[in-house]
């Protein structure tokens, strides 16, 4: 938590943020994680005419944590057709791959589960 705090607070970037979490979990190899999704990023991809403009790599352990916090901050409207609970499932249970594509000719974004 106080990882996140720092990220939120612009002490450290999302990447800075996901090296320190990966320090952080590094275990010896005897010992199990408790993560309920393991030790997976989801990437998040934008091109603009051609030209990359957003790389952003997030550990699955900081997409959960942000997921339960962060969509009390989300309009409930964008949220209707959105079953954040299934999809948050569907990773658990191994939902790997291009879950989002959008191409309108000029941008591309994509969202990969690695």
């Amino acid at each position: 938590m106080q990882i996140l705090k720092m990220v939120q607070e612009g002490k450290v970037t999302a990447e800075e943020a996901a090296k320190l979490l990966q320090a952080v979990d590094a275990k010896p190899a005897n010992t199990t994680s408790t993560s309920s999704i393991g030790a997976r990023w989801l990437r998040v991809r934008v091109q603009e005419a051609g030209r990359q403009v957003v790389n952003v790599n997030l550990p699955m352990t900081i997409v959960e944590v942000a997921l339960s916090m962060g969509v009390k901050f989300i309009p409930q409207e964008h949220l209707k057709d959105i079953d954040l609970n299934a999809l948050l499932d569907a990773v658990k249970q191994g939902l790997t791959g291009k879950i989002v594509e959008v191409d309108d000719g000029d941008s591309k974004v994509e969202i990969i589960i690695e």
